[in-house]
């Protein structure tokens, strides 16, 4: 089992390291602080990410390599109260034996602790040059799961049908019951419980349609690991052809298999949110569902494609895996790269390709 695992996860990143490799910065790279840029919130406000939490990034140069010298710099930044948010060492003058210190903390470059903790540190004996680098300004992006809190704006407002070609679009009744689910999914944030929908009995027949006839067609078409875990949703989580599973329970299954979770969303995300959220492993699910007057189209995502297209194979962990790795490439991504991996990520994962 763990072969066949780890073969599943070998093609999975095969494809995506073909994807990565044409992107115009490395994914590891940490030339300078990466500082978000400003991010304009629904309120209409727009708020510069680096006034509201200061990032600075030193590079100390010592002259030889010897026990206690990063000690002695730690020392300092305690002294000092400045937290230390990340450091690496690297070896590469060949004029010097010592290794160069790249540090991370939070503090501003004009703050007068800053000043003086840098002028402390290039005081101590063996330490040839402290340099500080100037920000590099990239895409603000999620620093942690709460923060994905600020990335539920959805190109149609969240309440708007895609366009007129929607079955929906002239059912003013319909409209309504789309518009009540979507207010649940606008106002949870990061920690709430997830909500629940009473689902009627005209949407469940709607589900019932779908699920009747992909079922029909998972033999013949689905992937082994999408159809080993599709009877594991039904045991767990409420699959049936005559029930809408819930999400919060859904989440709490996937969470366990793999650490993914879900997240309710009130429609159409941008790409760039859409994949930073998969890098803390949360996919974000619609709870909505199509109208009932053509139950096989709808041009917009709704809980039929979201959880019977994606969210079984979020149980994979070879899966899961990859699907975490173009989360994290994205984060910070310019926006070429991101449109480039969303590309791949329509055209594999969204059009369900198989090998």
């Amino acid at each position: 089992a763990d072969r066949v695992k780890n073969e599943h996860r070998n093609i999975f990143f095969a494809m995506w390291k073909r994807c990565f490799s044409r992107l115009s910065r490395p994914l590891s790279s940490r030339s300078t602080t990466w500082v978000p840029a400003a991010r304009r919130f629904s309120s209409g406000k727009l708020v510069d990410m680096h006034d509201l939490d200061p990032r600075s990034f030193l590079i100390v140069e010592v002259k030889r390599d010897r026990p206690g010298v990063l000690g002695e710099i730690l020392e300092l930044f305690t002294r000092s109260a400045i937290n230390m948010t990340h450091i690496e060492s690297r070896f590469k003058s060949f004029a010097r034996d010592g290794p160069s210190f790249h540090i991370d903390f939070q503090g501003s470059l004009k703050d007068m602790d800053v000043l003086d903790l840098m002028k402390a540190i290039k005081s101590l004996p063996g330490v040839y040059d402290v340099s500080a680098q100037e920000p590099r300004e990239v895409p603000w992006f999620p620093m942690n799961i709460r923060e994905l809190d600020l990335t539920t704006d959805t190109l149609d407002g969240g309440t708007e049908l895609i366009n007129e070609d929607h079955p929906g679009f002239h059912d003013p009744v319909y409209r309504d019951r789309r518009t009540e689910i979507v207010s649940m999914a606008k106002s949870y944030r990061h920690g709430d419980k997830l909500p629940r929908v009473r689902y009627t009995e005209q949407e469940t027949k709607t589900w019932q349609a779908v699920y009747e006839r992909l079922k029909a067609l998972h033999d013949q078409w689905a992937c082994r690991e999408y159809r080993e875990m599709l009877p594991q949703m039904e045991k767990y989580c409420g699959y049936a052809v005559n029930n809408i599973p819930q999400l919060p329970d859904i989440s709490d299954f996937l969470q366990q298999r793999t650490g993914f979770t879900l997240r309710p969303i009130s429609g159409l995300l941008s790409a760039r949110d859409f994949l930073n959220a998969l890098a803390f492993r949360v996919f974000y699910s619609t709870q909505y569902i199509r109208h009932h007057g053509n139950p096989f189209y709808t041009p917009e995502p709704d809980i039929c494609h979201e959880l019977l297209g994606h969210v079984p194979l979020f149980a994979n962990s070879a899966f899961a895996d990859f699907s975490q790795e173009i989360g994290l490439a994205s984060l910070a991504a310019t926006d070429e790269d991101v449109a480039k991996l969303a590309a791949v990520y329509w055209f594999t994962v969204e059009f369900g390709l198989l090998r």
